[in-house]
C-alpha cells in the first residue's frame, strides 16, 4: 500500500475530509518530489501539490497523479488556496500537523477556511518509521555515498585545515559520490574541545 493510501485510510478512520501537509520531509515522503515550498492537499478523491512557479514544472514531472496548483498569485496566500480548494470540494475538515505549523502559519490558514482545523501528530512519520524494500535499497545507497566521501575527507584532515574547510569538502565529496544536494547541517568538530 502507498503512503498517499495510508493517508487516506487514516482520514478515513478519523473521519477526516481532508489532510493539509506541510512539512518538507513528509511531502518528499507522501509525493516523491525532490525541490523546495511545497504543500499537499489532500481529499478523499483528490491530491493536490501546492507551490509556487518556481517549481510548477518539476513537480509535474515529479508528481504526475497530483494536480499542480500554482498559490502564488497577486493576493493570494497557502491559506486562501487551501480554502478555496475545500470550498470546490466542499471540505469540512481538514487535518494538519500540529508539530509542524507555525502559530502564523496556522493562523493563516485557519482564517482562510470555512472548515474544521484538526491537528494532528506524527500521523506521516508513523508511516515512515516502517521502512520498504525500496526505502532499505536508498538507505543502504546512502550508507555507501557517506562511507566512500569519509574514506577521502580523513586524508585531509591535518593540522592547519580548519573545521569549516573540512567540512566543505565534506559537502563536495558526498555531492561528488552521488548525494542529491549538499548535505544540510553536518558537523565537522575538531581540537581539544572535541
Amino acid at each position: 500500500m502507498n503512503t498517499l493510501q495510508k493517508i487516506r485510510n487514516y482520514m478515513e478512520e478519523h473521519e477526516l475530509d481532508s489532510f493539509f501537509v506541510a512539512k518538507p520531509a513528509n511531502v518528499r515522503y507522501i509525493s516523491s518530489y525532490t525541490g523546495e515550498d511545497s504543500y499537499l492537499y489532500i481529499t478523499k478523491s483528490k491530491q493536490y501539490f501546492i507551490t509556487d512557479p518556481r517549481y510548477t514544472e518539476q513537480a509535474s514531472y515529479e508528481c504526475p497523479s497530483y494536480e499542480i496548483v500554482n498559490w502564488r498569485t497577486p493576493g493570494n496566500t497557502i491559506g486562501k488556496t487551501v480554502g478555496h480548494l475545500g470550498e470546490c470540494e466542499n471540505i469540512k475538515t481538514i487535518a494538519f500537523e500540529e508539530d509542524y505549523l507555525t502559530f502564523a502559519f496556522y493562523e493563516s490558514i485557519r482564517n482562510s477556511v470555512k472548515a474544521e482545523m484538526i491537528p494532528t501528530s506524527n500521523v506521516t512519520e508513523e508511516f515512515r518509521s516502517v521502512k520498504t524494500k525500496e526505502e532499505e535499497g536508498y538507505l543502504r545507497a546512502a550508507c555507501e555515498i557517506a562511507s566512500r566521501a569519509f574514506e577521502k575527507i580523513v586524508k585531509d584532515i591535518r593540522v592547519g585545515v580548519t573545521e569549516k574547510e573540512l567540512a566543505s569538502r565534506l559537502s563536495h565529496y558526498m555531492v561528488m559520490e552521488g548525494a542529491d544536494t549538499k548535505p544540510y547541517g553536518g558537523i565537522l568538530i575538531s581540537g581539544a574541545r572535541t
